[in-house]
């Protein structure tokens, strides 16, 4: 299983393994910028499709994994609502990323859970964690801190996962998302690349993509999952393709 279904088996976790509160955290500040620019590309309606109207899958794919393909950095938000054995609960997730050089991954994640905030910093092989108002620890050689690693950009916005698990795509229309004009469109995923074996029909999965085919928002709903979750929304949306800054802490924020 990989890219964004990965985020949904890490947020999954999150919210049966210890509960998320609906408490939004600040985050790291991107620069401002490329909202205005990145969203400056007016999207185009496919020719003579109409909204309603199924498009070609493989080509439609294929365009989007060539956009993803020139991402650098983004700021995006994943947001996910529950019930969990008759609880609600909510969870989001902040991210800010550089993937400016692809062998050096650099960014932030933060968001609550079980009533406590949670901070995770990348710096190439430095990962941090922190607690609330705790110290960053550093937990660079702890496997178990890898679901934490931020890499959104395969996380939810590529699509490459989907390819040849996709019965049907449709055109729903022009829509707007933040700073960007975007296009709407819909994909019957097999529940399988989510790892779900239980025959249920095709999971719908909404995609809107700005004027140079990125995607900027996604969304699925599901529910009766065998984790005990009875119904699960799941939304990211990207603030900005523009620069960031990612600062990491001193040595004496580190225990």
């Amino acid at each position: 299983m990989s890219g964004l279904f990965k985020s949904f088996t890490a947020l999954l976790a999150c919210l049966v393994v210890v509960g998320c509160s609906a408490t939004e955290a600040p985050a790291p500040e991107a620069s401002p910028g490329e909202a205005g620019a990145a969203a400056s590309a007016q999207p185009q309606a496919p020719a003579g499709v109409a909204p309603g109207d199924e498009v070609d899958t493989d080509e439609l794919l294929n365009t989007v994994s060539d956009a993803v393909d020139g991402v650098t950095t983004m700021t995006a938000t994943v947001k996910m609502e529950s019930v969990y054995k008759g609880e609600d609960q909510s969870s989001e997730y902040r991210y800010v990323v550089d993937y400016s050089d692809p062998d050096h991954l650099r960014g932030s994640m933060r968001n609550t859970g079980g009533g406590s905030e949670r901070e995770v910093l990348i710096d190439g092989d430095t990962q941090l964690l922190r607690l609330g108002d705790d110290k960053w620890e550093d937990v660079s050689e702890d496997a178990g801190q890898s679901s934490q690693v931020l890499n959104p950009k395969d996380s939810f916005i590529s699509v490459a996962p989907m390819k040849g698990h996709v019965s049907k795509t449709v055109f729903v229309g022009e829509d707007q998302v933040g700073d960007f004009a975007a296009r709407h469109y819909e994909f019957l995923v097999d529940p399988e690349v989510f790892q779900i074996n239980d025959g249920r029909d095709d999971i719908v999965v909404g995609y809107w993509l700005n004027g140079d085919n990125r995607p900027v928002k996604v969304v699925y709903s599901m529910e009766n999952l065998a984790t005990g979750v009875d119904k699960m929304d799941y939304e990211a949306v990207v603030e900005s393709f523009g620069p960031v800054e990612i600062k990491m802490p001193d040595a004496s924020e580190i225990k």
